[in-house]
């Protein structure tokens, strides 16, 4: 496995490319460290971003991409864009489901619904947004799984 972008788990591949193109046309975001500030020529407000790299780029950061699943942010990180209507809320359900100790997409697949609604701050909108975003990778929490 080479020391690259696209093997590193920091990295989140950008929304929309095909699985199997060319790594060299891949584009994605390094989630090293917090986005950073910029200002938005647009309207002379401001915004933040995470450097864009392409997947054969490399640096003195690189992590293998852990084992024991991908990790819940990254997960989240790579399907916000097919729930819009929910943005903030991802953040909030993110940090419960981490204090409950559900970090990888492996631990909610696993994860029947009523635990999830059993967790103090997961409600009912909590887990309208994940079965959403579980939905968009064509996965299922136990037992929900289309016939």
């Amino acid at each position: 496995m080479s020391e690259s972008c696209e093997n590193c788990r920091f990295w989140i591949q950008d929304e929309g490319q095909e699985p199997d193109a060319h790594p060299r046309t891949l584009t994605g975001e390094c989630h090293r460290y917090p986005p950073v500030s910029h200002p938005d020529d647009e309207d002379g407000g401001s915004g933040f971003t995470w450097p864009p790299t392409l997947a054969p780029d490399w640096c003195g950061e690189w992590q293998p991409k852990r084992a024991g699943g991908v990790p819940l942010h990254e997960f989240f990180a790579r399907y916000r864009g097919s729930v819009p209507w929910a943005r903030g809320a991802q953040t909030m359900a993110l940090k419960t489901l981490h204090r409950a100790g559900i970090g990888t997409v492996e631990d909610l697949t696993r994860t029947p619904a009523g635990a999830l609604l059993d967790i103090p701050g997961f409600g009912p909108g909590a887990l309208d947004l994940t079965r959403a975003l579980l939905r968009a990778a064509g996965l299922f929490l136990p037992g929900e799984a289309p016939a």
